[in-house]
């Protein structure tokens, strides 16, 4: 049987995460695997020699000419498959011991108009579900206790059928820069009715909160908020509870953030993130609220009096999480 999915692994200078995850990989049965491609983001150290180490026929190195960031090597993937399907994992993920049969098993099994399958990032006792419409997506996020926001935008548990979303591909690298270029043509086939997403109880990542290496949640919200400028459906409801599930780092996190460090560079983020997304629902107190406050935080003595419990305990009721 022809192999229908490829992996690929993201990468940029993280020599010792790169070689843990394709270990991880290597060592599980990948027969019906057709490849693990690493892209690499033009990383420092000399990664075809690692590749070569394993001497491994279904390892292949794909190396950018130059960085082309983050977001935009994520998407690459969709462009650079081969087959069918599509599982991307970064350097610093961690798989678990049965994840590549758990994937093969899960891709064979798929309909024809599933484009994603959704992995958990912990186990749990929920039945497999099949989601065909954006409402549908919205409810389930909002209704399960094992599911939040982040486990929609975390990338290595999801397998893309690309041929399904070839369609949509262009969507990807046209909005890469909000970071989640990798979710929208699946969210946007999900709201014409082109594709499906079939949601698994089974874990194939173990889930390590992102830690150094320059990852600052408040600066990641500047990409992350944008997602707003992609209009993914004309249902002005769900299109706002979609982006209250893509916004990981809330208002009142940045908020205090440039309270603490009353940084020039705080108060642009605080205010473009409002910009882009906050003001879509925000209710007219809380906008006048958040002008009030970057008021307040632009002056020493003002930001004192700001950061007394009484202005805190206003402001984590004035925002909406």
């Amino acid at each position: 049987m022809e192999s229908i999915i490829s992996i690929f692994i993201t990468s940029f200078n993280r020599e010792q995460g790169l070689k843990r995850t394709i270990d991880a990989l290597t060592k599980q049965d990948i027969s019906a695997v057709r490849q693990i491609v690493v892209l690499d983001n033009c990383s420092s150290f000399n990664v075809s020699e690692l590749i070569e180490s394993y001497n491994n026929p279904k390892l292949r190195l794909i190396r950018n000419a130059y960085n082309i960031g983050m977001a935009t090597n994520i998407v690459m993937p969709l462009l650079k498959c081969e087959t069918e399907w599509v599982w991307t994992l970064s350097d610093d993920d961690r798989v678990t011991g049965e994840a590549v049969r758990l994937v093969c098993e899960a891709v064979a099994g798929a309909a024809s108009n599933v484009g994603l399958i959704k992995f958990s990032r912990v186990n749990h006792p929920n039945s497999p579900m099949d989601i065909c419409s954006l409402e549908q997506l919205v409810q389930y996020y909002e209704r399960s206790e094992y599911c939040r926001g982040g486990d929609l935008v975390f990338i290595a548990t999801n397998v893309f059928n690309k041929d399904r979303l070839s369609g949509f591909t262009h969507l990807a690298f046209e909005h890469s820069y909000t970071l989640f270029g990798y979710l929208v043509p699946i969210l946007c086939a999900l709201s014409q009715s082109q594709a499906s997403i079939r949601f698994s109880k089974e874990q194939i990542v173990d889930y390590c909160p992102p830690v150094g290496d320059g990852w600052d949640p408040i600066e990641r919200s500047l990409g992350l908020s944008s997602i707003s400028h992609v209009r993914i459906t004309e249902n002005k409801e769900t299109w706002k509870r979609l982006l209250r599930l893509l916004t990981l780092v809330s208002y009142r996190s940045i908020a205090y953030s440039v309270l603490i460090d009353n940084s020039e560079r705080k108060r642009m983020i605080l205010s473009v993130v409002y910009y882009n997304l906050y003001r879509i629902y925000f209710k007219t107190h809380e906008k006048l609220f958040h002008h009030a406050f970057l008021l307040f935080s632009s002056s020493a003595v003002l930001r004192r009096l700001a950061l007394s419990s009484r202005f805190l305990k206003a402001l984590s009721k004035v925002v909406i999480h």
